[in-house]
């Protein structure tokens, strides 16, 4: 069995529908190195302008809310792109009518990758900037998170000769609420937390069991070394 790629899978919401009714399997070039989550709730405050310029605190019941962010690789890095780092050297083969053996953007264009760093990164763009493609699902094994794409930071780290972009990395925000929330979890989006809180006090209560164990034996060992 191979390496199980993640899928970013993107929803397609029609005007008339809250939910997605459709959805868009994006597997990604390269599985992440690390996933982020975070979860907040409960009464926030905030510093803000009062009267006569006196700063004045308001508080604010934040709902539940998780939020998953991952950054994903792109390339179509080519071995012989690190040597047409020298350009002066390039210029002077063209104007002698000399041709390089390999040529980098042409193996690109032959094998349909020309501009896919790019296009990857301005179709994970294009999903903020619609309404009606915000709703996505990260899946990766036995995870599925899924939620409202919130940020979308994109970052070109490497060129080809003609300035065309061939290394990306990109960082995707997911928010998945709660039902108090303006974007609500789905049905199985709730269903996997409550799994999750019904694994974690198991796994609660045997810890808690195998420190009773652990403290009664200690005791007896106590009484043992006394009566010794």
């Amino acid at each position: 069995m191979g390496i199980q790629k993640a899928v970013l899978r993107i929803g397609k919401i029609n005007k008339n529908a809250k939910e997605a009714v459709e959805y868009y399997d994006m597997p990604v070039q390269y599985n992440p190195s690390s996933l982020s989550f975070s979860s907040r709730a409960g009464l926030i405050e905030e510093e803000g302008p009062g009267e006569a310029g006196i700063g004045s605190r308001k508080s604010a019941v934040l709902p539940p809310e998780t939020t998953l962010s991952v950054e994903l690789l792109f390339e179509a890095i080519e071995n012989d792109d690190a040597f047409l780092s020298d350009t002066k050297q390039q210029e002077m083969e063209e104007a002698l009518g000399k041709k390089r053996a390999y040529q980098p953007e042409t193996r690109r264009k032959a094998e349909g990758r020309e501009n896919f760093v790019q296009r990857q990164v301005d179709g994970l763009l294009s999903l903020v900037m619609q309404v009606s493609t915000k709703q996505v699902i990260f899946v990766w094994g036995d995870m599925n998170f899924g939620g409202e794409l919130e940020d979308v930071s994109a970052r070109y780290t490497m060129f080809g000769p003609k300035g065309n972009p061939i290394q990306a990395s990109v960082e995707l925000t997911i928010r998945q609420a709660s039902a108090d929330s303006d974007h609500k979890m789905n049905s199985s989006e709730e269903a996997y937390w409550k799994d999750a809180w019904k694994k974690f006090k198991k796994l609660a209560g045997k810890q808690k069991e195998e420190e009773s164990l652990t403290g009664q034996y200690e005791s007896a060992q106590e009484l043992l070394s006394l009566n010794e």
